[in-house]
């Protein structure tokens, strides 16, 4: 999945993201291999919109897949919402 021109280089967005994850936040993270299957998918696909409740690995995900992704959620002190807003994997919208 090497990025194109104009493509992001997915490979790397999930090496970053992966790296970052497990600090995020202390309410956990989905497996690696939903995070695959997301990729496979958006490559196949691409996301136009995409909305999810919470905030985490999935969030910096989408942020990068998605051409407007909405986030509903609230940092009931996990830090969810202030560690991806924070993170340097995140897009500027996120």
């Amino acid at each position: 999945m090497a990025a194109t021109s104009g493509e992001p280089d997915l490979e790397a967005i999930k090496r970053r993201i992966s790296e970052f994850a497990p600090s995020l936040h202390t309410a956990g993270t989905f497996p690696a291999r939903t995070f695959d299957a997301i990729l496979r998918h958006a490559v196949q696909k691409p996301i136009q919109h995409s909305a999810e409740i919470g905030s985490g690995a999935s969030t910096l995900l989408f942020s990068h897949l998605s051409e407007n992704h909405t986030v509903f959620a609230l940092d009931d002190n996990s830090g969810s919402v202030v560690s991806v807003r924070r993170s340097p994997c995140s897009t500027p919208a996120a």
